[in-house]
């Protein structure tokens, strides 16, 4: 089960993987992360507000459910929302 804090202050990239493990998908970290490359789930830091947040990411493109689904760019989504790259879970290889 989730933290019950989790509906407040969103799930930790922990729970995340435990989720996702539960239900058969077990998913790696990494912090290198090419934007235009790279699929996966996202998170990214906020500088105003701080706050981490996860997103969706697919090769370039970020999905933010937060701000309706809307699509953006990854440069232009980090630049106009003053964020930066943390970590990407992904799918595990083999």
């Amino acid at each position: 089960t989730l933290h019950r804090r989790a509906a407040h202050q969103g799930v930790s990239l922990k729970h995340v993987q435990a989720a996702a493990a539960a239900l058969g998908c077990h998913l790696s970290r990494t912090r290198k992360v090419d934007l235009d490359m790279a699929s996966g789930l996202l998170s990214v830091t906020m500088n105003s507000p701080h706050r981490e947040h996860l997103v969706v990411l697919f090769r370039g493109t970020i999905l933010d459910p937060e701000f309706g689904g809307w699509l953006w760019e990854a440069d232009e989504y980090l630049a106009a929302n003053a964020a930066r790259v943390g970590t990407l879970l992904r799918p595990a290889l083999g």
